[in-house]
């Protein structure tokens, strides 16, 4: 593997030595540890600003201490369980931890300064936000199966992670599974981050948008379910530009197709009615959706280079390496 980077740190020998060389750091891992060290920074900044900073606080460093574990732990593990650990799980605990919680601390950094200007463009195209004007189309029928769609958006990255996981067993090489880690990771944590930028809460959200029909009553059985399991699952606030649901969903697509995936047709097909969703349950404005778009778009383009950089190899013990040829 030709590799280029910052000159070797110093050796170490015995046991320790040996677990280190067989430890990496990736470019996501780092984001990770970024984001949750800032996560506890801004705790302690915001302490009496935000009533859950004691408990976020533990929260962040629990995530941190579980990530530096498995990383050290599973990378110089051979059982594929332990690396299911560090492979998927862990990561996916800790993207969700962050998710969950980012709707605390952003209020108290920034405003919905954008959001008025989300609804006039709304208007401008409708005359009402794209969410009042899909309400003349109100069924439980419509709401019930808007709803499956909606919440099928968790199945869409999961699933493409699970079944990349498969193919890099079968095949023995682990290179478009670590692509595909890296495009979702990436555009999860780049929405992350721009949710602090243009915080936005979206029409369901904003007392400023005033609707003439209860959604719930409006729907069947599976909208009084499915809504109010959402209403649990999502309870971060001003997560609504770009729309995580479309850059999620189309990253997910993109690399689908790049890969040719028999499942891609039914992800195009779901992405389609999950957009379409997302301003008809009154989740997001229509700006929000080529927000979204974009973010995938951009991450499809870098995610290639970004799987191929090594904040840290333990192999050649170098920081700051980017390889060359893939793995």
């Amino acid at each position: 593997m030709n590799m280029v980077g910052l000159r070797p740190a110093t050796h170490t020998n015995g046991a320790l030595g040996a677990r280190l060389r067989q430890t990496s750091i990736t470019l996501l891992d780092a984001i990770q540890f970024f984001f949750l060290t800032a996560l506890s920074i801004l705790q302690i900044v915001l302490w009496h600003r935000v009533p859950q900073s004691h408990v976020l606080l533990l929260l962040y460093i629990g995530c941190l201490v579980l990530l530096a574990g498995a990383i050290w732990a599973a990378r110089s593990s051979s059982r594929p369980g332990i690396r299911l650990l560090d492979d998927l799980i862990v990561p996916i605990i800790v993207l969700l931890v962050i998710f969950e919680t980012l709707g605390y601390s952003i209020p108290a950094v920034n405003t919905t300064w954008l959001e008025p200007t989300l609804i006039r463009l709304d208007s401008w195209l409708f005359g009402m936000t794209g969410s009042e004007y899909l309400e003349r189309y109100y069924s439980w029928p419509l709401l019930d199966l808007m709803h499956v769609f909606y919440v099928s958006f968790y199945f869409v990255p999961v699933s493409l992670l699970v079944i990349m996981y498969w193919r890099m067993y079968r095949r023995g090489t682990r290179a478009e599974f670590q692509h595909t880690v890296a495009a979702i990771g990436l555009t999860f944590y780049t929405d992350f981050l721009l949710y602090y930028v243009f915080p936005v809460l979206g029409p369901y959200r904003n007392p400023d948008v005033h609707f003439t029909r209860d959604i719930v009553a409006s729907g069947g059985v599976l909208t009084h379910i499915l809504r109010g399991f959402l209403d649990h699952a999502e309870i971060a606030a001003y997560d609504s530009f770009p729309s995580g649901h479309v850059a999620a969903t189309l990253i997910s697509i993109l690399v689908a197709y790049r890969y040719r995936l028999a499942i891609r047709g039914v992800y195009a097909f779901l992405g389609v009615m999950i957009v379409i969703s997302t301003v008809y349950l009154r989740y997001h404005y229509v700006a929000d959706l080529p927000a979204g778009a974009l973010v995938a778009i951009f991450i499809y383009w870098l995610a290639p280079y970004a799987r191929r950089v090594m904040v840290f190899s333990g192999e050649t013990q170098r920081w700051w390496q980017y390889q060359q040829e893939a793995n």
